[in-house]
């Protein structure tokens, strides 16, 4: 809870203490991003080796963000991230269509450094809840074997940073790279004749390239 409130501190001491850029050329207002992208999700910590079941490896993960600037180079936002791993050394699990899978919405604040370049370097915190869905060894009147488990919504938050470049005055590309903690340790779900805990916080490094597209009233 203390890391949660450093970052949100930093974050309101940066939109409230920063000036807003100078707009020689356009009046800012009502401006949205819109970002859409896809990467790889790296399970670290204990997810890697899931102690309830079997470890997370590298997946593939898409998203999408939709933010508001709230000045010329500070944009607050609401994004969503899905991401699919597999498990590791029992690969016939997904043969069978079973997964690790996260489901990420979150809000997100933004900061750009701005400049005379096409490129925008910028910083990123988000804050939201995780809804893991691991699959776990499960017993059950119909059979034990392994399940999609959904463990429920934990708290998460994560900072990251990136790199934009404009191909065009209204959108242009982006990388990104973020980190990810979630409090999933304690989850439970109660799974046929089990009483299933989590266990773990989810950690893992998202890192992904996209499109961000502009819209505004001119």
């Amino acid at each position: 809870m203390k890391l949660i409130a450093t970052v949100m501190t930093l974050a309101l001491v940066m939109l409230f203490t920063q000036p807003a850029a100078a707009q020689d050329d356009f009046e800012f207002v009502d401006i949205l991003e819109v970002n859409f992208y896809g990467g790889i999700g790296i399970p670290i910590g204990g997810i890697a080796e899931f102690s309830d079941s079997v470890g997370a490896k590298i997946g593939a993960s898409v998203g999408i963000d939709i933010g508001y600037f709230l000045k010329p180079n500070m944009v607050l936002g609401f994004s969503f991230i899905y991401t699919r791993m597999g498990h590791e050394d029992i690969q016939n699990l997904e043969d069978k269509g079973l997964y690790h899978r996260l489901f990420n919405p979150n809000v997100y604040l933004k900061y750009y450094f701005q400049g005379e370049s096409s490129i925008e370097p910028y910083v990123k915190a988000h804050f939201g809840i995780e809804h893991p869905r691991f699959t776990t060894f499960a017993r059950h009147q119909d059979g034990d074997r392994f399940r999609e488990i959904s463990y429920g919504g934990a708290w998460a938050l994560g900072l990251g940073a990136g790199l934009f470049y404009f191909t065009s005055d209204w959108g242009g590309l982006f990388v990104e790279g973020n980190y990810h903690y979630a409090f999933s340790k304690d989850n439970d779900k109660k799974y046929g004749l089990d009483e299933l805990t989590f266990g773990e916080n989810v950690s893992i490094i998202d890192i992904h390239a996209g499109v961000r597209v502009l819209f505004g009233k001119d």
